[in-house]
Parts: structure tokens; sequence; C-alpha cells
């Protein structure tokens, strides 16, 4: 009984480790977008090429 208690708490750690990590990620690709937005809307970058 107390291995599966450790087992189990190991695994609730992984999962936890597991989702910090992606939470960390998912800000990390919401700072570049927003970067990306502000030098576009800065340098007045067009979003579609002109013709």
């Amino acid at each position: 009984m107390l291995a599966s208690g450790h087992r189990a708490e190991a695994l609730i750690r992984y999962g936890f480790s597991l989702n910090m990590r992606l939470k960390l990620t998912t800000r990390e690709e919401q700072r570049i977008t927003n970067e990306l937005l502000e030098e576009i809307l800065e340098n007045s970058v067009p979003l579609r090429p002109v013709k």
C-alpha cells in the first residue's frame, strides 16, 4: 500500500510539473506574439503585400 501511495504522489508531481511547463510555454508564445504585433503596429507593416 505504501509503495502505491508513493507512486501516486510521484505521478501527481510529474503531472503538475508538465502542467507548469505547458503554462510557461504558452506564456512564452503569447509574449512573442505580442512583441510581433507591437512591431507590426509601430512600423505600420502591411499585413498583406501591397500590389
